[in-house]
Formats: structure tokens, sequence, C-alpha cells
């Protein structure tokens, strides 16, 4: 075997496998009924106003999706802060669109993207050069995501009864 067909049979490993772990995490998370505990615990932020919601939950979302898939934090945080929407009051595509935008905030580590992974299997990176450009990324795309969803959320209103037919 050339060693050029080794390098790609172990990138496919090494990601097929992180994927793996990531939806199998996801289903872990949603069939212990994790995710209903967290988001009966998160109610307190009813009295919260959207423009901290936000922040918080792309930060959290954001650091997750470094240690797992974009699309195992999706599958989780996506019913997640539906729930939480509505045990709050709140509009849910508000926060799940939020939610989905923030699961593709990882730019810090290799487990993050699968282009993350390739670039990190040619082993010409190290993690500290993933990293520094990562977090400024990271940062900016949340200071970005704070700012258009209140802006976007108002300028096109969704009435609450077309959204329950998700849940």
């Amino acid at each position: 075997m050339q060693c050029s067909h080794l390098v790609l049979a172990l990138l496919i490993h090494n990601v097929a496998t992180k994927y793996c772990v990531g939806f199998a995490l996801a289903d872990g998370i949603n069939e212990s009924g994790l995710s209903d505990v967290l988001s009966a615990k998160l109610t307190f932020l009813a009295t919260t106003p959207y423009w901290a919601i936000t922040p918080a939950l792309a930060v959290m979302i954001g650091i997750i999706t470094e240690f797992t898939s974009n699309a195992a934090a999706a599958s989780v945080f996506v019913p997640l802060v539906a729930e939480l929407a509505l045990s709050i009051d709140m509009d849910p595509l508000f926060l799940m669109v939020s939610a989905t935008m923030s699961t593709q905030f990882s730019f810090m580590l290799p487990t993050g993207t699968v282009t993350n992974a390739m670039a990190f299997a040619i082993e010409s990176l190290a993690v500290k050069h993933m990293a520094k450009p990562g977090i400024f990324l990271k940062i900016l795309a949340i200071i970005l995501l704070s700012i258009l969803m209140p802006t976007l959320g108002s300028c096109f209103p969704i009435r609450r009864s077309r959204v329950l037919f998700l849940f």
C-alpha cells in the first residue's frame, strides 16, 4: 500500500470515528432525558433579554462543537433550545436558528469539523496554529450572530402557531 493511500485510509477512519462518537453522544443525551433536565434547569432565562441569551447560547454551543461534530451538536441543541424557548414563552425559531448557526463556529481544534481534521491530519499544523486564529474567528462570529439575529429576527416576524408543527 502506498503511503498516500495509508494516510487517506487513516484520515477516513479518524473522521468516521469522530462523527460516530458525536452522534452516539447526541443520541445518549436525548435518550437519557438529559436534554429535558437541561431545558428545565434553564427556565431562569425567562427573565433574561434575548440579546443576552444569544451570546450565552453561542458560547456554550461553540465550545461543545470543538469536541463533537457540528451535526451531533445541532441534533442535541436544536431540540433543547426549542423546548427552552417554549418554556420561557419565546419564539422557538429565534433560538433554534441561533443554535444552528452556533454549531458552525468550530474553528479552533481539529475535532471541530472535517476540514479541520483533514488539515491537522497532514501533520503540517499544530493545535496552537489552529487555536490562535480560531479563537479570533469564534469571538467575531459570536459577536456578529449576537448583533444580526435580533436585527434580522425583528424584520421577519414569525407567528408562534406556524412553528409548533415542528414538535
